[in-house]
């Protein structure tokens, strides 16, 4: 399910993630984060999971940014724990990479992107 609007914005710690979602309660609008693929997919659902509870009424989704690195995205779309589900993964990679990946990722019923053009996420997405 696609929210619509949604305000798509930078992550890199808790300080960017309470200011977006005060952009986002400002603006009246869902939030979906955009985080590199360096913080880690388990960073990035945790982090999600704690801004679902204190705010339960926003909806916030997220998207880890792996660029080309192939071996990020899989262990992105394989990894577990609180809030992952809901993560999608971002590859910018080869068409080849892309295909594999995508059947991973559907097998783990996960999302892959492949188009840097984020669509707003919901956050009851997961996958």
């Amino acid at each position: 399910m696609l929210a619509s609007p949604s305000l798509v914005l930078p992550v890199r710690g808790a300080d960017d993630a309470r200011a977006a979602v005060d952009s986002a309660r400002a603006a009246g609008v869902g939030l979906t984060l955009l985080a590199d693929g360096a913080l880690g997919v388990l960073w990035l659902g945790a982090l999600l999971d704690g801004l679902r509870r204190a705010h339960p009424d926003l909806s916030v989704a997220g998207v880890l940014d792996c660029g080309d690195r192939a071996g990020e995205a899989l262990g992105a779309l394989t990894a577990q724990g609180p809030g992952v589900a809901a993560v999608a993964v971002l590859f910018t990679g080869t068409p080849a990479l892309a295909d594999r990946l995508a059947d991973i990722a559907a097998g783990a019923g996960r999302r892959l992107l492949t188009s840097p053009t984020l669509a707003p996420l919901s956050s009851t997405e997961q996958g």
